[in-house]
Order: structure tokens, then sequence, then C-alpha cells
């Protein structure tokens, strides 16, 4: 199933902080997701906004048929119950 990970730093960081944080990120990664992952570098909490992401430390998930159902979605801690009803929907 094809995903994308975008993440997004806060607003005014300096270029030289965001560069330092993609490369922590990708070290962070595996090395065959690098493709799926886009550094956000501006107007990223718009971004968020949009997709109605909080600035938190839980997992946010929306999975999408390619006709735009939503078939599923999760916000918050991600837990055993989360992972097995986003594997039912998958």
């Amino acid at each position: 199933m094809p995903w994308i990970s975008l993440p997004t730093p806060p607003e005014n960081v300096p270029p030289q902080a965001v560069a330092g944080a993609a490369a922590a990120m990708k070290a962070h990664a595996p090395e065959g997701s690098w493709s799926r992952t886009v550094l956000i570098n501006v107007g990223g909490p718009e971004l968020l906004s949009t997709f109605g992401w909080t600035a938190d430390l839980t997992a946010k998930v929306l999975l999408v048929s390619d006709d735009g159902t939503v078939l599923y979605t999760h916000g918050g801690p991600f837990t055993d119950e989360a992972a097995a009803a986003l594997l039912e929907a998958i």
C-alpha cells in the first residue's frame, strides 16, 4: 500500500536547523523509506491544521482509498488496538 511521510518543522526555524533535523530523521528511518519522506520546510503548521493534527507526540494515521474514501483515521497513542483496527481496514 502506498504511503508518504510529511514531517514539518515549526515556523521560523533557521534553514541550517531544518537540514540538521532532516539528516537526523533520515538517519533513524530505514533507507527504503527515504524516497517516501518529504520534509515540509514552509507552511508546515497550515498543512498540519488542514489534516487536523496538533503539536503532540502521538500518531496521526489517515488511510484513504484511491477514490478518496477515508477507510481509517486515528489520533492519539498508537496502541495494539489501533494497530489491529488499521490492519483490519487495510
